[in-house]
């Protein structure tokens, strides 16, 4: 899958208008690599429990076959204590998703899967860079 088969019109409009911008590109990436896509993983591992074939296999497995599907290397997905329905994506080096606990609870497989999909796809098209 590419990224300008799923891009919205207005994001295009804006990626390549940030993209227009000398060197942002990585002074983007070198900002999150060497600040806060370590602080958000530290604070990942500390707080949340990270999914895993043993623990919370059924999102494992289907961030798995999300993945699959799409054509992207399988992020590290972690579940955080919330009661509000919420899923975030972050990080350039070694990216990661984060997905409240009632999204968990209250979405049956094929919506948890979309959940993750729309997640992904903040990785194909790079907006990750440019929106933390």
């Amino acid at each position: 899958m590419r990224a300008v088969d799923i891009m919205h019109p207005e994001d295009r409009k804006a990626l390549q208008m940030l993209r227009e911008i000398p060197y942002i590109d990585s002074l983007c990436r070198s900002i999150m690599e060497i600040g806060y896509e370590r602080l958000y993983r530290g604070k990942n591992l500390a707080t949340m429990v990270k999914a895993s074939s043993q623990s919370v296999p059924r999102v494992f497995h289907l961030m798995k076959a999300t993945c699959q599907r799409i054509g992207l290397p399988m992020p590290d997905v972690y579940i955080y204590n919330d009661p509000v329905m919420n899923a975030y994506t972050y990080g350039e080096t070694s990216p990661f998703v984060c997905i409240s606990s009632s999204s968990i609870e209250k979405l049956d497989d094929r919506k948890l899967m979309c959940l993750m999909a729309h997640e992904c796809g903040r990785r194909l098209y790079r907006q990750i860079t440019f929106c933390h």
